[in-house]
């Protein structure tokens, strides 16, 4: 009985931590006939993506079950990071314009089902989305005051759901239940791409010139990732997403896109064979699909399995 137990638990353990990944398919999911785009986002359903121009320029939305295509916005800032509401039915973005040198946003809400946009405010500055899970927002930053995007969420003590994650100046600053809480974990400097693990116990963030981390809540580093940059979770919250590209100063040279193993710290190259540049990678909604770009503005999708 003692023998079989320990069999059964080195099967388990192995196939937690001793997957091996294999790309089993890499291809285009847009055309240079329909446009060249940039900085895929999937929705929460899989169904559709949205994309924008090389300079964030613009947004538009791919039904990747008929293949149509569709302008919703040509303004300025309309690709930085646009999200889906937690409800699925809208898409929330910005369209920034600059005035004595500020710049000042609009955030606008496009409905999925009658095609409309709402305006929901306008000239606001500092405009952010919280992000709480990948590519679906529940709150907006407000000149650093926090913001409900629907109408459906309440500011309870007790919801585990309000949990957020920003940037402020040179510092992580996580909202949870109405406290806001400054990080540096790794130290002083520059952070960016900060996200919350699927199940909001972890961080992930890149700090300029020194890499990759994941740390508690707390600011207690966990693990290093290391040169990984444009990092996301997985699905499952065991992987992490990440691009490393090389630039000669004024544009990128190289770039190829990889997953690491956070609980065994493996890597693997999933763009080895392609021949263009890989850039900016997305999860699926599960862990087997990722999309990226090309640099030559062409969306594509990678099947993976693990073995």
């Amino acid at each position: 009985m003692k023998k079989l137990l320990i069999i059964f638990l080195v099967v388990c353990v192995y196939q937690i931590y001793g997957q091996n990944v294999k790309v089993i398919d890499d291809k285009p999911v847009t055309t240079l006939k329909e446009g060249k785009y940039f900085y895929p986002i999937i929705s929460q359903d899989g169904k559709l993506l949205l994309m924008s121009k090389e300079n964030r320029e613009g947004l538009w939305i791919k039904d990747l079950s008929t293949g149509r295509v569709k302008n919703i916005s040509n303004g300025k800032g309309a690709g930085l990071e646009p999200v889906f509401n937690i409800e699925g039915n809208e898409i929330l973005f910005r369209e920034d314009k600059i005035v004595n040198g500020k710049i000042f946003s609009t955030l606008k809400a496009y409905n999925l089902k009658t095609q409309k946009i709402n305006l929901k405010e306008d000239n606001i500055r500092d405009l952010k989305f919280l992000k709480n899970k990948n590519n679906v927002s529940q709150f907006y930053l407000k000149q650093n005051e926090i913001q409900k995007i629907s109408s459906t969420i309440n500011f309870s003590k007790t919801t585990s759901e309000e949990i957020a994650v920003t940037i402020d100046v040179d510092k992580i600053v996580l909202y949870q239940n109405g406290v806001k809480k400054y990080l540096a974990p790794a130290g002083e400097g520059y952070y960016i791409w900060p996200s919350l693990s699927p199940d909001k116990t972890k961080l992930l963030f890149t700090l300029a010139g020194k890499g990759t981390f994941v740390s508690d809540l707390n600011g207690n580093i966990l693990k290093k990732i290391g040169y990984a940059n444009y990092p996301t979770w997985s699905p499952d919250g065991n992987w992490i997403l990440f691009m490393k590209d090389l630039d000669d100063g004024t544009v990128i040279t190289s770039s190829e896109i990889y997953i690491a193993n956070i609980n065994t710290g493996k890597y693997f190259n999933l763009t080895e064979n392609q021949n263009e540049i890989s850039l900016y990678p997305i999860w699926g909604i599960t862990n087997d699909e990722i999309y990226y770009n090309t640099d030559s503005g062409v969306i594509r999708k990678i099947k993976i399995q693990f073995e």
